[in-house]
């Protein structure tokens, strides 16, 4: 279990209460998916709540992934963004700032002189707080 499966294998592990099975969860690398089976509504908000996963689904399996307009990607080791729909977008595209600055205005000429000015205050607030 220190490997993700992609096969015909369900490991088991058994539990006495459902909190035994959060914690077992939580103390591990965030899954890529959580699968719960239960009709209990407490529990379904419990879990949904206390177990960080890419995905969840409850009382199925697998299908979260096929909800085309809804993102699907995991968090921490089991992968980074979101896949379909505006969030398959986002992920994709990087949004990039371009500013340009006048060579002969450039602000960095404030920072490197002697003298004390708005600009040098601005900049070591931010730096230093």
């Amino acid at each position: 279990m220190t490997q993700e499966i992609f096969g015909p294998l369900l490991p088991v592990i058994t539990y006495s209460c459902v909190d035994e099975a959060i914690h077992f969860i939580t103390q591990r690398p965030r899954p890529l998916a959580l699968y719960l089976m239960s009709e209990d509504d407490k529990l379904q908000h419990k879990v949904a709540s206390q177990v960080h996963s890419g995905g969840m689904c409850i009382n199925d399996c697998v299908f979260h992934l096929a909800v085309d307009d809804a993102p699907f990607g995991g968090i921490g080791e089991s992968g980074k963004g979101a896949y379909h729909g505006k969030e398959g977008f986002l992920t994709f595209s990087h949004a990039k700032t371009v500013m340009t600055t006048d060579a002969q205005q450039h602000n960095v000429s404030l920072l490197l002189g002697p003298e004390d000015n708005e600009f040098k205050h601005a900049v070591l607030k931010k730096l230093c707080a």
